[in-house]
């Protein structure tokens, strides 16, 4: 497939002569803005803040990449907590997904790499195993007795064989046929990153797992005990496995019941969602060291005006809370740096929450010729505002920096 490859947000014009606009999905003014550039005599389109290609016939597409340069979509996605969100709309929204394998990572195999890690967990706790009831003759006493059988043939059997109703445990299950079922997908997959040794190394901690029809309604059964935190508490070690093989099953177009092709599930990643629940989660990491704990400010509104109206919300992205009272305000930019209106709304909700130091996490520029100061302080009186720009081409050491000065923060406004 050939691509057009445009940044989130940005505008392009698309001069590739195949392109026309009814190739779009009926649905694309959800995610895609499309207008016609008089000057340039060709059809421009521009992102909102998603993430994927947008396939147009089975030879073309349109791929959006993370303007944040960001490359470990899987774990930011885990870390975030949206693996766990229904496979039909994962994010409340409709989008043809598929994965560039450009200079984004590629997404399927970083959920493969991710799967076969989840795989390696249940190996070290064990395979779930069901008991299920059988009808058994047997000269001791391994089960329930059927006494009204056992009665019937006493005359002419003297007793034994006894029957009784055994329950045998077997690693047959659902939850176990679905992990191998996409394992014996992944041995078929064109895989470019990751090994098939490595996916035929756990394909053999099923072995005894002989059947790998999973039938509709059985998928649906699994998913809503997933999604609803219905599955037993004996097994939470196989969730993570479960999330990520639905959702390799989904992206792959695959049905699980039947070897056919179906019509393709849409992954969506909106990115400004993810990486809102994505530092939120750090943040609270980092508060709780100090009995503190971070909340959406949406589930605890404040009204700004004692009397209105029509009430006016306080709702910041992140509030670092000790029982009532608010220490430190945050919010989530998912851009390079706030704007004026970002700085008025700040005041805003440091004035109703009574409080004098918050700030902004924003997306740390790619470009390397910009020098950013990290962070950028903004003071005035006694008022003190950051903006503490996130590296998203480096995780590992962004997190621990962010965690760092967050709890930086937490030391200043706590003592």
């Amino acid at each position: 497939m050939k691509y057009f490859s445009l940044y989130e947000t940005q505008r392009q014009v698309i001069t590739e002569a195949w392109f026309q606009p009814d190739m779009l999905p009926p649905d694309y003014q959800d995610y895609l803005t499309l207008e016609y550039d008089s000057v340039a005599h060709h059809w421009a389109i521009q992102s909102s803040s998603y993430v994927g290609i947008v396939p147009l016939t089975p030879d073309y597409g349109i791929q959006i990449l993370p303007k944040s340069g960001l490359r470990n979509l899987t774990y930011m996605l885990y870390r975030s907590g949206l693996l766990n969100h229904s496979l039909e709309t994962p994010f409340d929204e409709t989008v043809p997904y598929q994965i560039p394998e450009d200079d984004l990572e590629s997404f399927f195999e970083g959920l493969v790499e991710s799967f076969l890690q989840a795989v390696d967990v249940i190996k070290t706790w064990g395979l779930v195993r069901e008991s299920s009831p059988e009808s058994q003759s047997m000269y001791v006493v391994r089960g329930k007795i059927d006494y009204p059988r056992w009665a019937i043939s006493l005359p002419r059997t003297g007793g034994l064989p006894i029957p009784q109703r055994v329950y045998t445990p077997k690693l047959d299950n659902l939850p176990n046929r679905i992990l191998r079922r996409c394992l014996e997908y992944l041995t078929q997959a064109p895989l470019k990153y990751v090994n098939r040794d490595a996916v035929l190394g756990r394909l053999e901690y099923f072995g005894q797992v002989q059947s790998t029809h999973v039938s509709a309604e059985q998928l649906v059964l699994i998913e809503r005990q997933l999604e609803t935190g219905r599955f037993p508490s004996n097994r939470y070690y196989y969730l993570p496995a479960l999330n990520l093989a639905l959702l390799i099953f989904r992206g792959a177009g695959l049905a699980l019941g039947d070897d056919q092709d179906v019509t393709f599930k849409p992954i969506l990643i909106n990115t400004a969602y993810m990486f809102e629940k994505y530092i939120r989660l750090l943040c609270q990491e980092a508060a709780q060291a100090y009995d503190a704990h971070a909340e959406d400010g949406k589930q605890s509104p404040i009204p700004f005006y004692r009397e209105s109206p029509k009430p006016t919300w306080i709702q910041p992205d992140v509030l670092i809370r000790r029982g009532g009272s608010t220490l430190l305000i945050a919010d989530v930019k998912y851009k390079f740096a706030p704007t004026a209106q970002d700085h008025y709304q700040m005041w805003a909700y440091m004035h109703a929450h009574q409080i004098q130091r918050g700030g902004f996490i924003s997306v740390l520029r790619t470009d390397e010729a910009y020098n950013n100061k990290n962070p950028a302080w903004f003071k005035r009186d006694q008022y003190s505002v950051f903006d503490y720009a996130f590296d998203c081409k480096q995780i590992g050491t962004s997190e621990q920096a962010l965690r760092s000065f967050i709890a930086a923060q937490m030391g200043l406004v706590s003592s």
